[in-house]
């Protein structure tokens, strides 16, 4: 004997789901989806240029460039193009690299000699 089955509207309803839902999420247009507030790819802030004053001095084999006045001292970058100025007193354009105190140098140029840093 054949048995006849019996499908109420709830059961019907489900296998009808089950048959377009997955049609219709392939016919879903693809949109980036908004980023969890505060989970972004954040990149670090390009510091701004910045000029600073003072005389190139060699530390321990390091270029630095001391302020007498405000009693300051920063590692620079690019010794081999500097070493020229040890012992000058300088105007340094360049950004700063807090974290490790170095001065990424982008200009120099001697100061007059009556510049007071």
């Amino acid at each position: 004997m054949k048995a006849i089955r019996r499908f109420t509207a709830p059961g019907i309803a489900a296998l009808f789901l089950a048959a377009i839902l997955p049609a219709a999420a392939q016919n879903q247009p693809t949109t980036p989806s908004e980023p969890v507030r505060g989970t972004q790819n954040r990149q670090p802030a390009q510091a701004p240029m910045q000029t600073f004053a003072g005389k190139i001095v060699r530390s321990r084999n390091i270029l630095m460039l001391e302020n007498m006045t405000s009693k300051a001292a920063y590692k620079l970058d690019h010794e081999a193009q500097l070493k020229r100025y040890v012992g000058e007193q300088v105007k340094v354009t360049g950004t700063l690299d807090a974290a490790n105190n170095i001065i990424h140098v982008s200009d120099i140029e001697l100061s007059p000699p009556d510049f007071k840093d």
